[in-house]
């Protein structure tokens, strides 16, 4: 999904640029939130002498310099490779088909591959006629249209780890053999053994957004590859826009893109105000949008948290050095014990429609990667004591409610019980 689709750059029509007709026929959701635009604009105004995107690096990158799945590099890149059929090292790529996340979104993808690579009974094609007839053309609300928004509950909580190379992105390979006839003539024949899918690179995202590429000499999952002895080399990936980059990378298996957009739902309630406030009005609060966004950490191998962000030369795994898998649980079993850097996001909103406070945490842990993630003791030690916090407010409240609810009634007939 393209990250792009949730800014409301488009007002004239579509989901993102619809207003309800009044605020009182209206509920609590994306279609009564602020367009992160919106919000964007009013924190790059409020930055007179100050950065104020300092200690949001996801949020900066996303809404601010819209890095999105093709940024700097292809999602998907098909190569048309042309070859002289008298001469098979005499090679010229003449085309590329560039795939982004628009045509993975609405199953156009399938169609591209079949075109290129045709294969007997068009599997594909069924495939994406199934998922249209499932999904895409149903009445079933399509999720992939647009980004999600926080859910409309009271205590969201969201846990991820990162800095663990991560796959995004891949180049594949079309060859086609090029005859000349005597009359001079190309004549275009399709090589049996290129049909399916060739893989040639994978992109790969390491700490602090780095991209490098790793050159495929076998396909994935055959003998040959197994029997490769030496482990294939990365080099680094020269970008179109190399400003523009993520500061910190996947966990392995879910690419950081994905993962730091559950970051914008900590500016719920700012979008939720500024929906009701005079668009047009310059009185702008000396207080933006991220300054209601409490920062703590902790630091690697310790226990307690420390109110403010992490110091810059520790929130970024830059080299092998910082960390070990043996350590991590990236590849140990045993690595649920390691207690990483975490830093943590958090944010208190008062519902417009009933007065009560609902929050939003986003935890981040160094170095932790995806199936560890829910293993390792220190995460879900973090995110359960946030949980049981909110059991003994919200559950002593309710509590204390009754028991005046009571009180009342024992009052008011003279029982003394």
């Amino acid at each position: 999904m393209s990250t792009n689709a949730g800014f409301c750059d488009d007002r004239d029509g579509g989901k993102w640029g619809d207003e309800p007709k009044s605020n009182s026929e209206s509920d609590e959701n994306e279609s009564t939130l602020a367009c992160l635009d919106d919000i964007m604009n009013a924190i790059e105004y409020s930055s007179v002498n100050r950065d104020p995107w300092k200690h949001f690096p996801a949020l900066k990158a996303l809404m601010r310099d819209r890095i999105d799945w093709v940024t700097g590099k292809p999602m998907i890149d098909i190569e048309i490779v042309h070859c002289n059929s008298t001469n098979k090292n005499s090679c010229e790529t003449t085309e590329r088909v560039e795939i982004g996340a628009k045509e993975v979104q609405d199953a156009s993808i399938f169609q591209i591959f079949n075109d290129l690579w045709k294969e007997e009974e068009s599997p594909l094609i069924v495939k994406k006629e199934q998922l249209e007839d499932s999904y895409i053309n149903s009445k079933v609300v399509n999720i992939l249209d647009h980004p999600w928004d926080r859910p409309l509950i009271k205590h969201v909580i969201m846990s991820y780890g990162l800095d663990i190379s991560t796959e995004v992105g891949y180049v594949y390979s079309k060859k086609y053999n090029v005859e000349h006839s005597k009359d001079g003539e190309t004549r275009i024949v399709y090589r049996n053994e290129t049909e399916i899918p060739n893989l040639k690179t994978v992109i790969w995202e390491n700490p602090q957004g780095l991209l490098v590429t790793e050159q495929i000499e076998a396909p994935r999952g055959s003998i040959a590859e197994y029997f490769m002895k030496k482990k294939a080399r990365r080099e680094p990936m020269e970008v179109t826009v190399p400003e523009a980059r993520l500061q910190h990378c996947g966990d392995g298996s879910v690419p950081y893109l994905s993962l730091s957009w559950v970051q914008t739902w900590l500016l719920h309630a700012a979008r939720a105000r500024r929906f009701t406030e005079d668009k047009h009005s310059m009185n702008v609060d000396a207080k933006n949008a991220l300054d209601y966004i409490s920062i703590s950490h902790r630091p690697q191998g310790e226990s307690d948290w420390i109110e403010g962000p992490a110091p810059e030369e520790v929130t970024i795994l830059g080299n092998e050095e910082q960390k070990a898998d043996s350590d991590t649980g990236t590849s140990h079993p045993h690595g649920t014990r390691y207690k990483p850097l975490m830093k943590r996001y958090h944010n208190v909103g008062v519902s417009r429609t009933t007065g009560i406070e609902y929050t939003t945490s986003v935890t981040e842990a160094i170095g932790v990667e995806h199936k560890e993630t829910t293993r390792n003791f220190d995460i879900l030690a973090a995110v359960f004591t946030e949980i049981l916090d909110y059991m003994h407010d919200d559950l002593g409240l309710i509590a204390d409610e009754a028991t005046d609810s009571l009180a009342d009634t024992n009052i008011n007939t003279g029982d003394e019980k």
